[in-house]
């Protein structure tokens, strides 16, 4: 355990690769009443039932935790007073987010487990979601949205995330029941990031509706759609054709393409046909990098 101090009291607490500690003790490493910043990496909590971390001071918290094969715990996080989360973990242990109104950032990654355990896995996911409620920008990682894709039915439980401004996801899946649901419970999105996406085949587009009914922020709020790492085909321009349709109060598209060296004439067809794509935001510019 490592930690800093201000006027003898911890303000900032890593604890690492901790086992031995009963639950009383590591309740108290964890209800420090001054505690701002608490780093929790690989602390094996199998042993233990339950874990509270009750801080009321705590305004950032980081969770790293690999260990995919142990035995978990159901961890409670109370922090009212909590700016920043992050957690990126096989979701063995079982986390809940008591809601926090001054949350303005937040992130979820997912370390490689068994495929047996997706179903769980995702399921967990959602119920740390449930206690992000109120964040300002969050962040989903690639292998997050792959997870929240084996339990499709997910974003039937999602709450409604009335102050997100941001949503950064790793993956854009206009077929993941998750992100569909991300997108329709956040009403005030301003600004959709995303690293890939998923292309869509022309038989995707007969027969699914994708993005209906529109999610009413592409109506009123998101104004800024950023690809990173565009990977320039017909499947993944028929992706940038369904947003650019929907976001009908859009004012910029970003689209940072990998590029492909060998075929610069085929990326030079690619580039047009962006550019040419029809906008339901007759504001909207297109920027391409």
């Amino acid at each position: 355990m490592d930690e800093s101090t201000v006027n003898g009291k911890p303000k900032c607490q890593r604890l690492r690769k901790g086992k031995d500690a009963d639950e009383c003790s590591t309740e108290q490493l964890l209800s420090c009443p001054a505690l701002q910043e608490l780093f929790v990496e690989d602390c094996d909590w199998s042993h233990l039932r339950a874990v509270t971390i009750f801080t009321p001071m705590l305004k950032s918290l980081t969770i790293r935790d690999k260990d995919r094969h142990r035995v978990g715990c159901q961890v409670m996080i109370c922090a009212n007073n909590l700016e920043s989360i992050y957690c990126k973990s096989a979701f063995v242990n079982d986390y809940c987010l008591r809601q926090s109104c001054s949350l303005m950032e937040a992130g979820i990654d997912v370390v490689e487990f068994p495929l047996s355990r997706s179903r769980e896995a995702a399921y967990r996911i959602s119920k740390l979601l449930q206690g992000m409620q109120s964040v300002k920008s969050l962040e989903l990682s690639s292998k997050t949205i792959e997870v929240l894709t084996s339990a499709d039915e997910i974003y039937i439980h999602l709450l409604v995330f009335g102050n997100l401004r941001r949503l950064n996801l790793g993956r854009l899946d206009l077929k993941c029941g998750a992100v569909w649901g991300l997108l329709h419970h956040s009403p005030h999105l301003e600004m959709l990031e995303c690293h890939e996406m998923i292309g869509l085949t022309s038989d995707d587009i007969k027969n699914s509706s994708l993005l209906n009914p529109t999610p009413g922020c592409f109506a009123s709020h998101l104004r800024q759609i950023k690809i990173d790492d565009f990977i320039a085909s017909f499947e993944m321009i028929r992706v940038v054709k369904i947003l650019l349709e929907h976001a009908v109060v859009l004012e910029t598209l970003t689209i940072c393409s990998t590029g492909n060296p060998a075929e610069p004439e085929m990326e030079k067809v690619f580039c047009e046909e962006l550019l040419k794509l029809p906008r339901g935001s007759k504001g909207c510019q297109i920027i391409l990098s």
